[in-house]
C-alpha cells in the first residue's frame, strides 16, 4: 500500500499522477479522480487538500539558472548560479551582478529601471532555470522545451555544484483541454536518472572550471561548494592545469 506521495510518484514514473499547477515558484498536485467532479460542479477545488504543495520559499527549495550578461567593451559574463534555500530567482540575479566584473554587491531595489544599468539589464538572458526541493526530491523547470535534453545539462551542472538529483523526480505539466487556467494541466512524473541515462553526450553551456570553483585574489580563498579553502594564486593555477589535463 502506498503511504506517501513520494512513494506514489516513484511507482508511477512517466505517468499522469494528477492535475494541478506547475511553475518554478509553486507546485500543486491534486488527485486526478477529482477533476471530473470539479468540472461537474459537485465540489470546489478549495475544498480539496492537494497531494503535493511546494513553494519557492520552502526551507528546502533551491533555485538554479544560467544567467548571461553583456558588459561594457563587448565583454561577456555567463555562469550557472545555485541559490540558497528559500531564495527567489531574483537572488540569482544579485549573485550574477556581484560575481561579474561589475562587482555590484547589492543591486538597487529599482534595478530594472536603473538608467546606469539599462544596457546591461536589457542584455540579460536566462536559460536552464528551475527549482528543486530536497526533502521531496522534486525538480521543476522554467521551460519545458526540449526538457529531456535540458534536465541532462542541469543534472550535470548541479552535480558539479555537489548536488545530486539522479534519484529526483522531474514534474512536467501537459495541456488538458478541460483546464484553461495558465500553468495548469496534467502533471507527469519522470525519474531524472531514467532520462539522463538515455542521453549519449551532455554538452555544458559554460566553462566547467567556473562551475567548480571561484578564486578570490584579495582574500586568497578558493570558493568550493559551501566551503572556503585558502591557497596561493600559483596553487590555484596548478589546480586549473591539473583539471584540464584530467579531461
Amino acid at each position: 500500500m502506498v503511504k506517501t506521495f513520494e512513494e506514489f510518484i516513484k511507482s508511477n514514473q512517466g505517468k499522469n499522477i494528477g492535475f494541478g499547477m506547475l511553475t518554478a515558484n509553486k507546485c500543486i498536485v491534486y488527485a486526478k479522480k477529482y477533476l471530473c467532479k470539479i468540472l461537474d460542479g459537485d465540489i470546489k477545488i478549495d475544498e480539496l487538500k492537494p497531494n503535493l504543495m511546494l513553494k519557492f520559499d520552502d526551507d528546502d527549495a533551491i533555485p538554479f539558472e544560467v544567467i548571461s550578461l553583456s558588459l561594457p567593451n563587448d565583454e561577456k559574463f555567463k555562469n550557472f548560479f545555485v541559490g540558497n534555500k528559500g531564495d527567489g530567482h531574483s537572488a540569482l540575479i544579485n549573485l550574477a551582478f556581484k560575481e561579474s566584473p561589475l562587482k555590484i554587491t547589492n543591486l538597487p531595489t529599482n534595478w530594472k529601471y536603473n538608467k546606469n544599468l539599462s544596457e546591461i539589464i536589457n542584455s540579460m538572458s536566462f536559460s536552464y532555470g528551475g527549482r528543486l526541493w530536497e526533502k521531496s526530491k522534486i525538480v521543476v523547470l522554467k521551460s519545458y522545451k526540449d526538457f529531456k535534453e535540458s534536465i541532462g545539462v542541469i543534472s550535470r551542472m548541479l552535480e558539479i555544484n555537489h548536488i545530486d538529483i539522479s534519484d529526483y523526480t522531474l514534474l512536467v505539466c501537459e495541456d488538458n483541454n478541460d483546464i484553461d487556467e495558465k500553468y495548469w494541466g496534467d502533471i507527469i512524473a519522470y525519474k531524472v536518472n531514467d532520462i539522463v541515462s538515455n542521453i549519449s553526450k551532455i554538452s555544458l553551456p559554460i566553462n566547467t572550471n567556473i562551475l567548480h570553483h571561484k578564486y578570490d585574489v584579495k582574500t586568497k580563498k578558493l570558493l568550493y561548494g559551501n566551503g572556503k579553502e585558502e591557497m596561493t594564486l600559483a596553487q590555484y593555477n596548478s589546480l586549473l592545469k591539473q583539471e584540464n589535463i584530467s579531461k
